[in-house]
């Protein structure tokens, strides 16, 4: 049985979904799903900003190089958006054809 320190420090490396609650398993960190949420509109772009400003940390210390490579790419789009460089339809057609060129469905 783990201490409930050994459960914390768990825990303290997924990530939460402020919404729904749930944790993400270490290697996904939710981010194709939550890019799949904004981009059919089941989550708004404010809640995927939110969302993803409090999953980077843990994207970027554990997952894979290629997940890395692809947050930093969403990040910058991001801050596309949030300098006023691209407007929201811009940033939804970008992602989507950023999301469809990672997983080949473009």
């Amino acid at each position: 049985m783990q201490s409930s320190s050994e459960n914390r420090n768990r825990i303290s490396l997924s990530v939460v979904d402020a919404r729904t609650g749930s944790v993400a398993s270490e290697g996904d960190f939710g981010l194709e799903e939550h890019l799949r949420k904004l981009l059919t509109r089941s989550l708004d772009i404010p809640g995927f900003r939110q969302w993803f400003a409090s999953a980077l940390w843990a994207i970027e210390s554990k997952a894979d190089e290629d997940t890395i490579e692809f947050a930093s790419l969403v990040e910058n789009r991001i801050a596309e958006y949030a300098h006023g460089y691209v407007p929201d339809q811009v940033l939804l057609a970008t992602l989507r054809a950023d999301v469809a060129a990672r997983t080949g469905a473009g």
